[in-house]
């Protein structure tokens, strides 16, 4: 009773259409896990989701994509390590976002999606970094020299049990 009216935020949007439209729209539609949620993008009170690329229908066909999704209540609620088909919105492939009024599908419900995208282009994994990056070439020769050590030093102690 004495409490005063506060402000209420709704998503005020039209549900989206079906695949074939929704990618008719769509900047980038494509198949991704969740890699990280992070907090604002640029300064404004966007959630920033790094998605794992591993299917691309439209837009940049890179194995990372940054889409970012309002905080509010039309912000889409993505978890980490799950699994999305994602429409996302803008006028630069740099600058992607996507919300609640948008066809996000969880991969457990996409089925209608992928059965009416058909086969997407595949984004092959990025070469491994870190240890044993660059090095393919480099452990046979190691692997040869290392038995070409213990060859002679067995030669030289066969030559000292000789004498």
């Amino acid at each position: 009773v004495f409490a005063l009216p506060r402000p209420c935020a709704a998503c005020d949007c039209v549900a989206p259409g079906p695949p074939e439209q929704e990618l008719g729209k769509a900047t980038a539609v494509f198949r991704g896990r969740v890699a990280e949620v992070s907090g604002t993008r640029g300064g404004t009170a966007e959630r920033r989701v790094t998605f794992e690329v591993s299917e691309v229908w439209k837009g940049p066909a890179t194995r990372e994509l940054v889409v970012g999704s309002g905080m509010g209540t039309c912000g889409y609620e993505f978890t980490r390590n799950d699994e999305y088909i994602v429409y996302a919105y803008g006028d630069d492939p740099s600058a992607l976002s996507t919300d609640l009024c948008r066809r996000i599908r969880p991969i457990a419900n996409a089925g209608e999606d992928l059965r009416a995208l058909g086969p997407g282009t595949a984004v092959a994994a990025p070469a491994r970094d870190g240890f044993g990056a660059g090095y393919g070439k480099l452990f046979p020769l190691l692997g040869a020299i290392v038995v070409g050590l213990l060859t002679a030093g067995l030669a030289l102690l066969s030559r000292r049990a000789r004498m």
